[in-house]
């Protein structure tokens, strides 16, 4: 078990269980199936959606970290 202080340094190894809305989730799939409908052969690899948790408005983030806006939250692809 990590003591405080190597929590502190290492923020990234400290896993936090989220629960999402399931209404965002299913925005976010939707968002994603279009997504890949759209763009069979996408040039870059898709990490996950970017989604509003009001608005339900989103897009697919490919990278290696999402920026997001406030309000909005990173739904990776392992739960889609």
């Amino acid at each position: 078990m990590l003591d405080l202080e190597e929590r502190i340094d290492k923020p990234e190894k400290l896993t936090i269980p989220v629960l999402v809305d399931p209404a965002v989730m299913r925005a976010a799939r939707h968002i994603y199936r279009i997504y890949t409908e759209i763009h069979p052969n996408p040039k870059r690899t898709p990490i996950g959606v970017a989604i509003d948790r009001e608005t339900h408005r989103g897009q697919v983030c490919s990278g290696t970290k999402p920026i997001l806006l406030p309000g909005e939250c990173f739904i990776p692809l392992n739960q889609l």
